[in-house]
């Protein structure tokens, strides 16, 4: 069975600190223990001790129409993954490639993910 891949909890703090604010049923205590909640709620809330825990998916997509920037994977003839970051408007190709490869997708994109919001942050910091 394929399982979806949640976000690990450094991905999950970034996602806090860029502003994520998607309703989640998942989610890490400020220790990075991992729970799960009935309903879906906002667990980044400042009024909340928590970080929500997004699919990968997810965040991917909340970057890709909050912030235009979007993140994919490539396997390359090594059979490792790359990750790339695009800009979609104005669209600029290749605003960010990985060097480093990966063994496999779900890795990538995680890394993707965290370089991504890593420049969302800095760009809302100025």
């Amino acid at each position: 069975m394929i399982a979806e891949q949640y976000v690990t909890f450094e991905t999950a703090q970034l996602l806090k600190e860029a502003g994520f604010d998607i309703p989640c049923n998942r989610l890490f205590l400020k220790d990075g223990c991992p729970g799960i909640t009935a309903e879906e709620e906002n667990h980044n809330d400042v009024t909340c001790n928590a970080y929500s825990r997004p699919t990968q998916a997810l965040a991917a997509r909340w970057i890709r129409e909050v912030h235009n920037l979007h993140v994919w994977c490539e396997l390359t003839k090594y059979m490792d993954w790359f990750y790339c970051i695009d800009r979609i408007e104005p669209y600029e190709q290749y605003e960010y490639v990985s060097n480093a490869d990966f063994g496999c997708f779900e890795d990538a994109l995680e890394a993707g993910l965290q370089e991504t919001l890593r420049l969302i942050i800095k760009k809302q910091r100025r």
